[in-house]
């Protein structure tokens, strides 16, 4: 009678071990997924070099301010036509 108890028990805790051996996978996988999410939302919200790189450096470098000015005195290019809106040198 002994030996049924033994192996009953035995048998019980078998079970019990492979349920804990499953259970540790899922909860490897599913703190891998939120791993991963998290990860994801991290680098949404925080500026970083690899998500805005090109806007950082417009943002650093200074534009350059060119001024286009229409020539004037006696060498100027002066207007072709009424409306062409091409300049020749008159």
């Amino acid at each position: 009678m002994s030996d049924n108890v033994e192996n009953l028990i035995l048998e019980h805790l078998k079970a019990l071990r492979n349920e804990l051996r499953g259970f540790r996978v899922e909860s490897r996988e599913d703190f891998a997924s939120i791993k991963q999410r998290v990860n994801s939302l991290e680098r949404g919200i925080a500026p970083g070099p690899a998500s805005s790189g090109r806007k950082d450096l417009r943002r650093r470098l200074p534009r350059p301010r060119i001024r286009w000015r229409r020539p004037r005195g006696p060498h100027a290019p002066r207007p072709s036509g009424l409306g062409s809106g091409r300049w020749q040198p008159g």
